[in-house]
């Protein structure tokens, strides 16, 4: 049994609200979005070394399904990003994205944020709020609120 599949296995089986937080290898600022409101559990997923975005939207979308067959209902889904902004990576995002959007837009008013370090720079700003239009534009979408944060990066002690 892998240990996803006995973490999901674990899950209670009452109706609630989730928070799930997915986060990019290399990504910072989990700290700044601990839970601070009614949301009954967070759920996070780390992106495993050597695993494509696309392998990790696989698991999220698996982790998601599963806690929908238990009554649990997306509030919230942060996806935290590491700095890359090469065209695989952005277009791997977006593929993420319309995942964690698929099921938010079953749950009753769940929002989608997209976390990226200060450090972003403009040309990352630009390319994220890119992906927020295409996102936003594509013709199955849905009035799933989208929110673009651009942390403080976090220096080591």
């Amino acid at each position: 049994m892998t240990l996803e599949r006995f973490i999901s296995s674990k899950l209670p089986a009452s109706p609630g609200r989730l928070r799930l937080v997915v986060v990019e290898s290399g990504a910072h600022g989990l700290g700044g979005h601990a839970p601070s409101d009614d949301i009954e559990e967070t759920i996070v997923i780390g992106q495993l070394g050597g695993e494509s975005t696309a392998e990790l939207a696989s698991r999220v979308s698996r982790r998601l399904a599963d806690a929908e067959r238990l009554g649990r209902r997306l509030a919230t889904a942060v996806l935290l990003l590491a700095q890359h902004l090469d065209a695989p990576s952005m277009a791997a995002r977006q593929h993420l994205a319309r995942a964690l959007l698929t099921h938010a837009e079953t749950a009753d008013s769940a929002e989608l944020l997209i976390s990226a370090e200060a450090g972003a720079g403009a040309e990352g700003r630009e390319r994220l709020l890119t992906l927020v239009e295409n996102l936003l534009g594509a013709a199955d979408s849905k009035s799933v609120p989208i929110r673009v944060c651009f942390g403080a990066r976090e220096t080591a002690a």
